[in-house]
């Protein structure tokens, strides 16, 4: 965020006076969840993520202490209350990702879990704040991380990425394995665009391309899936969240590979195809859709789905801009893609009234409260 706005901003004045800001989080994020572990007797050092408390959610107290009250002992309930918490720090609350055998949410396992996104985020920021304090004259910061960076970039690759499937798992430190399931978090090493040698992305990007097809994802008329696995939580199947799509979909396109391009533009117009649908009939956008249809809102979890919204509406002008307004101007379209970009502008512009529309209701409320 911080470096979308230095980019629209170029304000330097503001970047030096809240750049220390920005490295205590990231010396936070360092010092209180990380873990060193050992593959065949090598120490790596990555992020999960974890908590020191040991009380239920104080927004979901009932149903913390309902799920873990069938455990033997105070520490195992304990345990189970960190372990919800780590769960909804996540994002991913909850997910097949952080249960064991069991797919319980009282047998989650979520600390001794090393996430592929959220060391992603992590190596991706690291970069960023190099390149900062580059910006501003600091040589000695900028060095120090860039170390960070590049001795983090080494250790995810070498205990994430698997080169038989082509994709990076999650890892688990107590079993010592990866989780080889179809996520869609398994793609967002690609997202942050890492990888400066353009031969080696595209060579990612064709890999993963092919996990995509040999998990059989293109059949899936609703957008891709957050899992196959089908627990009831809200994210695995058959959910599809906008901002899941948005890293798949962005991270094929910046691989620079020519079938990730293709199969980015591919998902991104069946993306919307999908928002349209149910728009036309609901006049809603919803938090999350039903990947097994096309134009269905999603389902499970905790609460009931949630409309509005924020990252739906973003994630859709996003890969409008970028797939069907950013390649029109510079001239990039094939016949498929006119035919169909002449349909995408139709949604684009029905889109963009109701959110105006939507704004101006906003706005009107307001000045009325205030009245």
């Amino acid at each position: 965020m911080v470096e979308e706005y230095f980019k629209e901003t170029g304000d330097k004045e503001w970047l030096a006076a809240n750049l220390l800001l920005m490295e205590k989080e990231l010396e936070f994020w360092m010092r209180e969840k990380t873990i060193t572990f050992e593959i065949n007797s090598y120490p790596y050092t990555l992020a999960r993520y974890r908590v020191d408390s040991y009380s239920p959610r104080p927004e979901s107290y009932v149903e913390d202490t309902l799920t873990c009250s069938s455990l033997p002992n105070q520490n195992s309930i304990e345990r189970c209350y960190a372990e919800l918490k780590a769960g909804a720090e996540s994002g991913w609350d909850f997910s097949s990702r952080w249960m064991s055998n069991k797919k319980i949410l009282s047998d989650m396992k979520v600390s001794r879990i090393i996430p592929v996104e959220l060391n992603a985020f992590l190596l991706a920021s690291f970069r960023i704040i190099s390149n900062f304090f580059e910006l501003v004259g600091n040589e000695q910061k900028h060095a120090y991380w860039l170390s960070v960076f590049d001795l983090w970039k080494s250790d995810m690759h070498q205990t994430l990425y698997n080169e038989e499937d082509g994709i990076w798992y999650d890892y688990d430190t107590s079993t010592k394995s990866s989780n080889r399931k179809f996520y869609v978090s398994n793609f967002a090493p690609l997202w942050v665009d890492i990888y400066s040698d353009k031969e080696v992305k595209k060579t990612l990007g064709d890999k993963a391309v092919k996990y995509l097809i040999n998990n059989k994802i293109l059949s899936f008329k609703g957008g891709i899936p957050t899992s196959l696995i089908d627990t009831g939580e809200q994210w695995d199947l058959p959910n599809a969240w906008p901002p899941l799509q948005s890293i798949a979909i962005l991270g094929l396109l910046r691989s620079g590979s020519d079938k990730g391009r293709y199969f980015a533009r591919r998902l991104a117009k069946q993306w919307i195809d999908v928002n349209w649908n149910i728009f036309k009939a609901s006049r809603v956008m919803y938090e999350k859709y039903n990947a097994e249809f096309l134009g269905e809102a999603g389902s499970g979890g905790e609460y009931e789905v949630q409309s509005g919204f924020g990252w739906s509406n973003g994630v859709i002008l996003e890969l409008i801009n970028e797939f069907f307004t950013k390649e029109k101007e510079k001239g990039d379209e094939s016949d498929e893609d006119r035919s169909g970009g002449n349909q995408i502008a139709n949604h684009e512009t029905s889109f963009l009234l109701i959110f105006i529309s939507c704004f101006r209701v906003i706005v009107m409320f307001k000045v009325h409260s205030v009245m």
